[in-house]
């Protein structure tokens, strides 16, 4: 009876398992549930930001517009939510919050000059 019980709980783990969808050999299942990071309005940190945003949020067909901007408003602090604290969570105000913070955070003058000055900070 033992071995009988193995076996059914073997088939139904793999049954379970073939159900989850597959990212390089690794399923859904057995993947760290990742957070957004808070956003404070640093420039120096917006590149991090973005990416992972892209990655678990922007880029991803299964979360509805509506779901991104609220993603977007509850990783926001400060001068980010500043940015965006009037602009209500709606399906087509997501694309216009990326696209001002796109805009406010990939200025190449500020990002350098905040850049050199976190590195001179450190002399």
């Amino acid at each position: 009876m033992d071995e009988l019980e193995k076996l059914s709980n073997n088939l139904a783990s793999t049954s379970m398992n073939d159900k989850a969808p597959k990212i390089a050999g690794l399923s859904y299942l057995s993947m760290p549930k990742i957070e957004l990071p808070t956003f404070f309005g640093n420039y120096t940190k917006w590149e991090n930001y973005k990416d992972l945003c892209t990655s678990l949020v922007h880029s991803n067909p299964g979360v509805s517009s509506v779901e991104k901007r609220r993603h977007l408003k509850s990783s926001f602090i400060g001068e980010a939510a500043q940015l965006l604290h009037r602009i209500p969570i709606t399906q087509g105000n997501y694309q216009r919050c990326w696209d001002l913070l796109s805009e406010r955070f990939e200025n190449k003058r500020v990002l350098i000059n905040s850049h050199l000055a976190e590195l001179f900070q450190f002399s």
